[in-house]
């Protein structure tokens, strides 16, 4: 039995063989990620006439490409855990020292020990690696968006404070944001205040009737007391708070 131990990197793999006893099959060599290199790593695998087990550690994604070539042509392919591997190695005392082709040796002689153990990695089906890529994208973009709405709630605490009180956001639906698209207009309590009581309430109800809310007067008259009533800590007159926080609401739009 041939255990086959393979350190990933970003560029290039590391590949050591040993069979049992832990006699060195392959010493340690590099082979970089491309098709000529990699088709000549599978043509010195086709070649070893006994039986063959491929293990490496999980490394995100820099593992996928030389493990799904190594699925396609039918080998035995263990994927584990940084962790556990770091544990087994750290029990035989063996990460004195610590470079690529250490790292290959220790895997392969992973495998030697584990050999009945080793699980075998069973490659997803394509529909399923596509959905799992666009859920790491969701998951990535909700974490921006939430990132953003933070940093536009604590901006705006400064410039109109407790308006996100009388306006929240919307949780549900992220086409429409009644609290962004008010902000785009007064981001900041002083352009309230230019105008009287009454003529705010009018800009706000033509404001509300064209971004298709509700006209409510009573609400544009405790938006004017809040207005009145609080206190900003940035001035209105600065463009580079203002262009700061309308370019925020453009990134989450």
């Amino acid at each position: 039995m041939i255990s086959v131990g393979i350190d990933i990197s970003k560029e290039k793999i590391t590949v050591c063989a040993l069979e049992q006893g832990s006699k060195i099959i392959w010493k340690p060599f590099d082979v970089y990620l491309n098709k000529s290199k990699v088709e000549e790593l599978l043509e010195k695998l086709e070649k070893v006439k006994e039986e063959i087990k491929i293990t490496m550690e999980a490394t995100g994604k820099y593992h996928l490409p030389i493990l799904y070539e190594l699925k396609d042509r039918g080998y035995f392919v263990s994927v584990i855990n940084p962790l556990k591997m770091k544990q087994f190695c750290r029990a035989l005392n063996f990460r004195k020292a610590k470079n690529d082709k250490i790292d290959a040796k220790q895997i392969a002689e992973y495998g030697l020990m584990y050999w009945k153990e080793l699980e075998e990695y069973k490659v997803d089906e394509e529909n399923y690696r596509v959905l799992k890529e666009l859920n790491r994208s969701y998951q990535h973009y909700m974490d921006l968006r939430i990132d953003q709405m933070n940093y536009i709630d604590q901006t705006i605490h400064q410039t109109f404070p407790c308006i996100k009180k009388l306006i929240p956001h919307n949780s549900g639906d992220f086409s429409k944001d009644k609290l962004l698209d008010f902000l785009e207009k007064w981001w900041h309590k002083d352009l309230v205040l230019e105008k009287t009581e009454e003529e705010f309430i009018e800009e706000y109800k033509r404001w509300a009737k064209e971004k298709r809310y509700h006209p409510n007067a009573n609400k544009a008259k405790t938006i004017y007391k809040l207005a009145k009533d609080s206190i900003s800590t940035q001035p209105s007159h600065n463009s580079k708070i203002e262009t700061n926080i309308r370019e925020g609401i453009n990134l989450i739009k």
